[in-house]
């Protein structure tokens, strides 16, 4: 058995996430995937993929397995690539991940400028308000915001992020303006959700201790354009990236609010795990994107 084809079988049963999907974009029969899979297996001595009747999981072994074999297979494309094509063309596919509304507002029209310039890439990019696996999922980069607690990732910042807390003129005449921390919690909150987890709303004190402002809960949401359109509805105060509420302070639906409180802002980074050769196309989209993404504070 032809070991390139080894390896392309098990990556594409990972990335598509089972034997018939792989089956599907291989064009090939589900048995002749399944084959190859377990012949792998008994090649390597291991259990790369812990299968039932009704689930498969990859296994720890199979997870180092599947980062070194795309890696190869990467390694490989590249290197075609350049004796065809020339040192300067970038080609195959980049999969990224990122926030829906950055996304949408500076990384999207960044990565268009990109692609005119590399008619031989394709840009595979999902919009999603959560951090995904890039091992278990297939990403090559992602856009994150906020703290990021993976140490493991290499970390490339595109554009600072400022928090604004705002609330609708029809809400502040209703229910009066907060002047301080303390008075948002008698005021209703219309709350962030990543995944399971409510943001914290944080803002450092005096002493520069970092605490989380308590406020009431009123509607919550993963969707910043929801909250957006329940904030401007009057129904509660909204703390959001600068981008996000920038359109709306602009046009005097929503007024920007306690300014003076030191609300803890953010980066936009990009990020991507290490590896033991760095793919030329994360590298160049990379460069790319920290060049040209210059996030609100350039509206």
């Amino acid at each position: 058995m032809d070991r390139f084809e080894d390896l392309t079988n098990f990556v594409t049963i990972i990335e598509t996430g089972g034997i018939s999907a792989a089956a599907d974009r291989l064009n090939l029969s589900k048995s002749v995937v399944s084959r190859r899979l377990k012949t792998l297996e008994e090649r390597l001595g291991v259990e790369l993929i812990a299968r039932t009747t009704r689930t498969q999981r990859i296994t720890n072994e199979g997870q180092v397995f599947f980062e070194r074999s795309k890696q190869i297979l990467t390694d490989l494309e590249e290197a075609e690539a350049v004796l065809a094509d020339g040192q300067s063309s970038l080609s195959g596919s980049l999969r990224i991940s990122a926030p829906v509304h950055f996304g949408q507002e500076f990384i999207a029209p960044a990565l268009n400028a990109f692609i005119a310039d590399h008619d031989k890439l394709v840009i595979d990019l999902d919009l999603m308000d959560r951090h995904v696996n890039f091992v278990e999922e297939g990403y090559d980069l992602a856009i994150r915001i906020g703290r990021l607690p993976d140490s493991r990732l290499i970390v490339r910042r595109l554009s600072d992020v400022a928090i604004y807390v705002c609330a609708s003129p029809d809400y502040l005449a209703t229910h009066g303006e907060p002047q301080t921390i303390a008075d948002l919690a008698n005021h209703n909150g219309l709350l962030h959700r990543s995944g399971v987890t409510i943001t914290d709303w944080l803002w450092t004190d005096e002493n520069g201790a970092l605490q989380n402002a308590a406020i009431r809960n009123r509607m919550i949401s993963n969707d910043d354009r929801v909250l957006l359109s329940a904030a401007r509805d009057g129904l509660g105060i909204i703390n959001i990236p600068d981008f996000a509420a920038i359109p709306d302070v602009r046009a005097g639906r929503l007024r920007r609010i306690m300014q003076g409180t030191n609300w803890v802002d953010y980066s936009a980074y990009a990020v991507y795990p290490p590896t033991r050769h760095l793919s030329s196309r994360v590298r160049a989209t990379v460069d790319f994107l920290v060049a040209n993404v210059r996030g609100a504070g350039s509206i």
